[in-house]
């Protein structure tokens, strides 16, 4: 099961696939997925997810196109199956490069946020002598 982001707004994948409806596959877009499709309507509601493991991949499409795609493994206490968050953009092998977590905002709008780990930890109070 999957939902399509692309410039802050929700897309079925042909859309994405056919440019319709405003959505472009020369643009990047992102994919938040579960593994397996829930028996019934499943909520995501805002909650801490922890970034499992992260990689990239590179696909030769045509020509000198190819398919950089950015996948985030997530886990979250109160999900019962994996979740992934995988991004992809279409360039040039030679030039441009993967998305990064700093694109993401972009690409999800208002839906939610992935922040580093270093942004969610509060620093140690500090202490007069």
């Amino acid at each position: 099961m999957r939902v399509y982001l692309q410039n802050g707004k929700v897309y079925p994948r042909l859309a994405i696939l056919m440019n319709y409806g405003g959505a472009n596959q020369y643009q990047p877009y992102c994919a938040l997925e579960l593994q397996r499709a829930p028996a019934s309507a499943l909520t995501l509601s805002p909650r801490k997810f922890v970034i499992v493991n992260a990689d990239w991949d590179t696909t030769y499409e045509f020509f000198d196109k190819s398919i950089f795609r950015t996948r985030w493994r997530l886990s979250s206490g109160g999900t019962p199956q994996a979740l992934y968050f995988t991004c992809y953009r279409l360039g040039s092998e030679s030039h441009d490069t993967p998305i990064r977590l700093e694109e993401v905002d972009s690409i999800v709008g208002d839906y939610f946020r992935l922040l580093p780990a270093e942004s969610t930890v509060k620093p140690a109070p500090t202490t007069s002598p």
